[in-house]
């Protein structure tokens, strides 16, 4: 009796395992653009830091203003670009984060409608800094902290 062995090319099966780990590991926004930062983070632009967005940093700087009626405090987010509808061209979700990036309220708007922005309401005696996140269809994630003095 003869057994016979057969020999198998061991790379293809790497090379596509490889690839297979690397496009499920990659997030991209409809730009091409990856919104994966290099630490394998989710990647968020601001006005300081707009990566190739430098254009659109003030367009997508979430406008904050701090609102106090009795006992709670509401924080007003307006989007520049937002301002003038365009369906190609939206808000897909605001998101506010704790420090840890913990999501602690959020509002998402349906693809293409027009949405200039959100209202967040927090107890009065919520005093611990906040990142409002914008997340644009085309140009990725935008943070504003919030400190609460504004």
């Amino acid at each position: 009796m003869k057994i016979m062995m057969r020999k198998i090319h061991i790379w293809p099966i790497v090379l596509v395992f490889t690839c297979g780990i690397h496009i499920s590991c990659t997030v991209s926004d409809n730009s091409g653009e990856e919104t994966q930062g290099r630490d394998g983070g989710v990647k968020f632009y601001s006005p300081a830091s707009p990566g190739i967005w430098e254009q659109q940093a003030a367009d997508h700087d979430p406008e904050i203003t701090i609102t106090r009626v009795d006992d709670r405090k509401t924080i007003n987010v307006n989007i520049p670009f937002a301002q003038e509808y365009d369906p190609r061209h939206y808000v897909e979700v605001i998101v506010v984060l704790d420090l840890n990036r913990k999501e602690l309220k959020k509002v998402n708007f349906p693809k293409g409608r027009a949405s200039k922005g959100a209202r967040f309401d927090f107890p009065e005696s919520y005093n611990t800094p906040v990142y409002v996140v914008m997340k644009c269809n085309k140009h990725g994630m935008w943070e504003k902290l919030v400190d609460w003095s504004e």
